[in-house]
């Protein structure tokens, strides 16, 4: 049974969204749940530019999120512009 439902889970995913890009140094974020390479869902998004960039992600399969995936370690892009900038 589930003790909370889905829209309380992403209200919580948002506001960690939100709690991230308003005290860490970074412009953006989203919290992406991966279960696979095909099921995937973002629970939340810092801001529309931010969503879209998963959103083409997913359709490209390739990415910081999908790194974060295949490697199990957080991935930080200094400058979407510049990819070849990974920390």
């Amino acid at each position: 049974m589930n003790l909370v439902d889905d829209s309380v889970r992403r209200r919580a995913a948002q506001i960690v969204c939100d709690t991230f890009v308003a005290t860490a140094p970074v412009d953006g974020a989203a919290f992406t749940e991966m279960a696979s390479d095909l099921a995937r869902d973002t629970w939340c998004a810092s801001d529309a530019a931010i969503a879209e960039v998963e959103r083409v992600q997913y359709s490209l399969g390739e990415g910081p999120t999908r790194d974060a995936f295949d490697t199990k370690r957080p991935v930080l892009i200094p400058d979407l512009a510049d990819p070849g900038t990974v920390e």
